[in-house]
């Protein structure tokens, strides 16, 4: 018989590790309803011309499309432009500014590697306002993550969130006079950190960028550090296009909001782009110190015209959002947590019905099943292995399945109609 190879980049959980993956997802979802966010849960699946009216270039290139009669149509490739269309049919009954808290899945066809999957858990929390969305909310998003994995790594591993505006990107491309050519000099940009130097420059001379050209940009994207230290050589630039000096009036204001809420864990970081192509302002990203290779494992942004596409009317918005399937495996190899070690992370008490005869098997039976009812109306997790086997059989069961207890029922546990309750 043929062995069956399961697709890559799709995630298998195996019990145990399944439980502590909820167990984080449980902690993002109740850090976003303590800040306010209320949960909404997005279809899979959307006509292809709605779901990709405002992505293009590799956005497209990473959606899984598919036909059904004549319709064409798409699966979901993040939690951001489903909530755009949500907000477009439901504008009348919603009360804005809207906080939408979404934990799903989403699907993008890219190339596979260290965390990098093609079906993957998205924590997402975005506020959509209706007109103008103060910079006050792009902090809150980024000081809900900051929360998030401070409660998460308890000072077991560090990590540093990455801020930039891409109007100030746009204003200095602007400054170089690159023209059309500045979209795709930008998609290189946000490659830049993946491929060699001399690939990046490459890269960068078929679009035009002269010698002088590519110099300027190299400088400006490694510019990274605190905000009074990064502002100081941006001032020093002396460019005055309209998109960069608004990209830096947006900076200022969001780190000095920043400031005023705590949050320690941020540099300016002008190499950070975002591939996706709605964002406006805003941009950011997280990486763990030490495990760099996994990539951003939380990222987001201002997008204030993605509703525009569904709708007259006017929306802002700001999001953040968790790779939670990258993160469960950047927290494995960091040793943060354990799921394969000998920790109990079964139910709390397992019940195992035993008897010489089918009679008193089937007496032991029922009384591990009312046992259980009444354990469960305590607050405990309960479980009752039915199998003709051994004790011993059952006990090595028990302990292979993570039970944190276990109560044999036989005929003294009928007879008496109590059990004793034996740690594991």
């Amino acid at each position: 018989m043929k062995q069956y190879q399961e697709l890559a980049g799709f995630l298998s959980l195996r019990p145990n590790q399944q439980t502590e993956f909820d167990r984080i997802k449980h902690l993002i979802q109740a850090a976003h309803l303590q800040s306010g966010f209320r949960t909404y849960d997005a279809p899979l699946i959307y006509r292809a011309d709605a779901l990709l009216a405002k992505s293009g270039g590799e956005t497209d290139k990473q959606v899984y499309q598919l036909e059904k009669g004549d319709a064409k149509l798409a699966l979901r490739f993040d939690l951001t432009v489903p909530l755009a269309l949500f907000v477009a049919g439901n504008q009348r009954e919603l009360a804005f500014p809207l906080k939408i808290s979404q934990i799903n899945k989403v699907y993008r066809g890219e190339k596979t590697g260290k965390g990098r999957l093609r079906e993957f858990y998205q924590c997402d929390a975005d506020v959509i306002a209706r007109g103008t969305l103060p910079l006050e909310y792009d902090a809150e998003c980024i000081a809900l993550v900051d929360t998030i994995y401070s409660q998460l790594f308890a000072g077991r591993a560090e990590f540093v969130i990455r801020l930039a505006n891409r109007k100030l990107l746009t204003g200095f491309l602007e400054s170089l006079g690159l023209g059309e050519s500045a979209l795709k000099v930008r998609k290189v940009i946000d490659d830049a950190e993946k491929i060699s130097a001399a690939d990046f420059q490459a890269e960068l001379q078929k679009y035009g960028v002269s010698a002088g050209q590519f110099d300027q940009i190299k400088n400006f994207i490694e510019l990274r550090g605190d905000a009074d230290s990064v502002f100081a050589k941006l001032d020093q630039l002396d460019i005055t296009t309209p998109d960069f000096l608004t990209g830096i009036a947006e900076l200022k204001t969001l780190t000095s909001n920043l400031q005023t809420r705590q949050v320690k864990n941020v540099i300016l970081d002008l190499a950070i782009v975002r591939g996706l192509d709605y964002y406006t302002g805003t941009v950011f990203e997280t990486n763990i110190k030490g495990s760099e290779s996994y990539g951003s494992i939380m990222s987001g942004g201002r997008y204030d015209n993605l509703v525009s596409n569904y709708s007259s009317e006017k929306f802002e918005g700001v999001g953040a959002s968790i790779g939670l399937s990258r993160l469960y495996q950047v927290l494995v190899e960091l040793g943060l947590i354990q799921p394969e070690a000998q920790t109990r992370l079964g139910v709390d008490l397992l019940f195992l019905p035993i008897g010489d005869d089918p009679a008193a098997y089937q007496a032991a039976s029922a009384f591990a099943i009312a046992s259980a009812k009444l354990a469960q109306a305590s607050g405990q997790t309960t479980d009752i292995l039915f199998a003709d086997r051994s004790l011993s059989k059952k006990m090595e069961y028990a302990n292979k399945s993570g039970a944190k207890n276990v109560a044999v029922i036989g005929d003294q546990e009928v007879q008496s109609q109590t059990y004793q309750v034996k740690p594991l």
